[in-house]
């Protein structure tokens, strides 16, 4: 799927990790795009600055990054936060890695009592699942419940129930089995498994799922203070109900691309112009899956070098 691009070209929502960042950076610089944000989920690397400077060594602007769930009434939404001031003390407390570590244990510790509660087994684990579990109890992982999943699925004292909720579920269970099918990233049967698991028990209103203490004003508030953006990012699960209360809250615009084509009704997109909102977006590249690339997303993304300029310029007017 990777493409060698002539085009410039920019991409807003890169995942990351430190052991794949300077190799996803060289990547972007090799692809012919510009700008990339570096983003991964509730937490921002202490290791940034560096990202940031190697970056401009190979003429790739890196923007911090991160993307998090927030409450908003009865449901959570999915927002990103871009070219915020990382070192600032509030946002530090809300997305820095040290900072979260007490709060991700605690929600680990509950989250493992409840999945626990529905009759899941972590007894008799060995090797590196047994290390990933004290790490998710340690507090080191930050997206914890597909992780809980992934380590029942792959616990033989969970088979019996795994193949009874298959019956039991069996329309879900094909729904999730066939969109895993074109998936290489899914290759193995545990990670299905897992999704399916995610969707019985860890999705809002679900009984091991926990509540985000978050609401989106506080997030909105934080990274305004720091100098940034917030984006509603629904990747294809647009609510506009959502997006108007968000609009109410001081949102800066949405996530529009997604991996692929824009995904945004004609509509959206006139009434977001006309309140001189963002339209962004990115390829959502995993360096844990690579099934989308960085810059082509699917292969359909192109996002010109414009949506930088338009960012950089939104963030001056900001100042």
């Amino acid at each position: 799927m990777e493409t060698k691009s002539h085009i410039p070209r920019v991409d807003f929502h890169v995942h990351y990790t430190d052991e794949s960042a300077k190799r996803t950076i060289e990547k972007a610089g090799d692809q012919w795009i510009t700008a990339i944000a570096l983003i991964r989920r509730t937490e921002i690397s202490d290791h940034m600055p560096e990202y940031i400077n190697y970056g401009e060594k190979l003429g790739v602007k890196v923007l911090p990054g991160v993307e998090f769930f927030a409450g908003l009434k009865d449901t959570n939404v999915e927002l990103i936060a871009l070219g915020f001031d990382y070192t600032n003390i509030t946002v530090r407390n809300i997305f820095g890695v040290a900072e979260r570590k007490d709060h991700n244990k605690k929600v680990a510790e509950k989250q493992k009592e409840l999945f626990e509660a529905q009759g899941f087994y972590f007894e008799g684990l060995e090797g590196q699942d047994k290390e990933e579990l004290t790490s998710l109890l340690n507090g080191n992982v930050t997206e914890k419940a597909i992780l809980f999943c992934r380590l029942a699925s792959r616990n033989p004292a969970n088979r019996l129930k795994i193949n009874a909720l298959k019956e039991e579920h069996s329309s879900l269970w094909k729904e999730i089995e066939e969109a895993s099918r074109t998936k290489k990233a899914y290759s193995e049967p545990t990670l299905t498994e897992a999704k399916f698991l995610w969707r019985l028990f860890f999705m809002p209103g679900k009984p091991c799922f926990i509540a985000v203490q978050k609401r989106p004003g506080e997030i909105i508030d934080a990274i305004h203070q720091a100098g940034g953006v917030v984006l509603y990012s629904p990747e294809g699960k647009f609510n506009e109900s959502d997006w108007r209360k968000l609009i109410d809250l001081g949102i800066d615009g949405i996530m529009g691309w997604h991996g692929g084509k824009l995904e945004l009704g004609r509509e959206i997109v006139a009434d977001a112009r006309k309140r001189k909102l963002l339209i962004l977006g990115g390829s959502d590249y995993d360096p844990d899956v690579e099934e989308w690339q960085v810059g082509s997303g699917s292969g359909a993304l192109y996002m010109s070098p414009r949506r930088y300029q338009e960012l950089t310029s939104y963030l001056a007017g900001k100042k």
